[in-house]
């Protein structure tokens, strides 16, 4: 079992303290932490940003106040591999990346601008930053071998001995498992070289190949190997894997720092290749607006003209290569078998088409931390409702929200008024009715509900207004019970209950007459000289979708409505709205 139970920073950025529990925030899943703007997300971040190997190093801004004098701290409570730690990182100290690698990605577009002349202005654009995918690219080493030594050496399975360089080159699983291995020098004691030894033995065919293989697999290094090259060939011959065993323990054993080296390079030109072809595919403009080039000893992503491309493919040109990077330095480089990666902000923003590109490649990158027997807690940082991801389809998606839903009260007679209203079981006269009289503003008392199954805690509009409004007050109030649906009719109804009130006696007649949506009665009002305070528009933002719920979206909007309502920024607007 590998999860994170708990995480708690102190003294970053605007968070004294802030501590964030968890029961399912589980390894080798996508999680998306969900919290409203101004909840301490991007603080975080930068509190996992600002690990170094030896202690929690802040930039002197990222202290409250700037107030250098305060010790910052992140805490985890983790479980690795059934285990549970405890593990701290402050000004002096850092435990968790003794245990957990740590990365950190996020949007790398900054403002510039070039120098005017004289009297000529500055002129301001947007620039990319270059983005190291491999700082430390591998020495390019010889391997000393020879496919004929085996061949003579098994001369009478001559068909069975494959090339060993052939088969790596092909192989990255089994190239990152060679050079990160820190028992491959086993190969070289003893008792396990007499294991590998027996595998001669398959060419005088005076022993059973189990026999071998058991032998064999009784050390764990050996092991990993076999099934590794086992399962690479497939269906291939038993012998096969033996002997392509055999090949790469005798060059272990013959210089172990050489052919690490020569797999480390290997696998940094797989890795190339694939980041090369990802950047081609992703660069749909026909123009060369991304690079990937070696630099001295660096690898580096570089996107240029970004007055050329689209917002969104700079977006998702920028994720994949950063993800790209993370990859290279967790997987190629560092050697822990956990680590913690932190996307901030970046999902935000993109488009349905690039999140759906988003989402296929960090799957593919969960997969290969799978793939080379890895844990790594991928964690999204988003204000955004995830239901607004609806291209999302990963299977082990986990959502986390930081702060506690205030709302948890539903209104089912609600649910159902909206339901009936957006549903062809009720004739067209009936579902207007419940527009016009419950779901809009009106003067006059309307009776004849339909029959919907109601509860019967009200029969008449006059009654339905003063419930909703009831869960407006709740809210506005702060009150933890209240009901999203409820508020959002209920906003409708007073803004135009406000508006309607400024009209003279023929134009509230007109404006009654108004049935195709709030929007419209607003401008009549306009057009008859009355004031309507832009916020009122805004907020049709918040009720407009709401309010033509079918059945199936209920669920979805719910969530969506709870984590509107939860924002500070609108909750001050209707605030604005009903306390000015």
């Amino acid at each position: 079992m590998n999860k994170i139970t708990k995480i708690e920073i102190e003294n970053v950025k605007g968070i004294k303290e802030k501590k964030c529990e968890f029961s399912d925030l589980y390894a080798n899943k996508l999680n998306i932490f969900v919290a409203p703007n101004g909840y301490g997300k991007t603080s975080l971040t930068v509190a996992f940003e600002s690990l170094n190997s030896i202690r929690l190093a802040l930039n002197e801004k990222d202290y409250p106040d700037e107030d250098v004098n305060l010790n910052p701290q992140l805490s985890l409570e983790v479980y690795l591999d059934g285990e549970k730690s405890s593990l701290v990182a402050d000004k002096k100290s850092n435990q968790i990346s003794k245990k957990v690698d740590v990365a950190v990605i996020r949007p790398r577009v900054n403002p510039k601008a070039k120098e005017g002349f004289g009297n000529t202005r500055a002129t301001p654009y947007l620039k990319h930053e270059d983005i190291e995918l491999v700082k430390n690219i591998p020495k390019t080493t010889k391997l000393d071998y020879r496919k004929s030594t085996y061949n003579s050496l098994f001369k009478n399975n001559r068909n069975d001995v494959l090339d060993v360089k052939d088969f790596l080159v092909g192989n990255e699983a089994i190239l990152l498992d060679l050079f990160q291995r820190t028992d491959l020098a086993k190969i070289k004691q003893v008792t396990p070289g007499k294991a590998i030894e027996g595998i001669l033995k398959i060419e005088k065919n005076d022993c059973e190949l189990e026999d071998v293989i058991d032998l064999l697999t009784k050390f764990d290094v050996l092991k990993v190997l076999f099934d590794s090259i086992r399962n690479a060939l497939g269906e291939s011959s038993i012998k096969k894997t033996l002997i392509l065993l055999y090949q790469i323990c005798s060059l272990v054993r013959a210089d172990r720092k050489n052919f690490v080296r020569w797999a480390k390079k290997e696998a940094y030109k797989l890795y190339k290749k694939r980041v090369l072809g990802m950047v081609t595919l992703l660069n749909s403009t026909g123009r060369e607006v991304a690079k990937v080039n070696e630099r001295k000893e660096t690898l580096v992503f570089t996107i240029k003209n970004l007055d050329k491309i689209s917002k969104g493919q700079r977006d998702i040109l920028s994720f994949v290569s950063q993800l790209c990077a993370t990859e290279y330095e967790l997987i190629y480089t560092n050697s822990k078998t956990h680590a913690i990666f932190i996307i901030d902000e970046i999902f935000d923003f993109l488009d349905e088409t690039n999140l759906l590109a988003a989402q296929y490649y960090i799957s593919k990158f969960i997969k290969d931390f799978k793939r080379v027997k890895k844990k790594i807690f991928p964690i999204i940082m988003t204000h955004l409702e995830p239901n607004e991801f609806r291209t999302f389809r990963l299977g082990d998606l986990k959502i986390h929200f930081l702060e506690p839903r205030k709302s948890g009260f539903k209104n089912a007679d609600i649910r159902k008024m909206l339901i009936a209203r957006s549903s062809y079981h009720l004739n067209k006269t009936m579902r207007d009715d419940l527009s016009h009289y419950f779901f809009h503003y009106h003067d006059e008392e309307f009776d004849n509900l339909p029959e919907i199954g109601l509860s019967g805690s009200f029969s008449k509009n006059s009654e339905f207004y003063t419930v909703v409004r009831e869960e407006l007050s709740n809210y506005l109030d702060n009150k933890s019970n209240y009901d999203p649906f409820s508020i959002c009719i209920a906003l409708r109804i007073e803004l135009e209950k406000m508006v309607f009130e400024k009209l003279d006696e023929e134009e509230k007649k007109k404006f009654l007459r108004i049935d195709n949506g709030t929007d419209p009665r607003f401008d009549y009002a306009v057009s008859c000289q009355k004031e309507v305070p832009e916020i009122f528009y805004l907020l049709g933002i918040l009720y407009n979708e709401a309010l033509h719920a079918k059945e199936e979206q209920i669920k979805f909007l719910e969530r969506k409505l709870s984590a509107h309502l939860e924002n500070k920024i609108l909750k001050n607007m209707l605030e604005e709205v009903f306390d000015g």
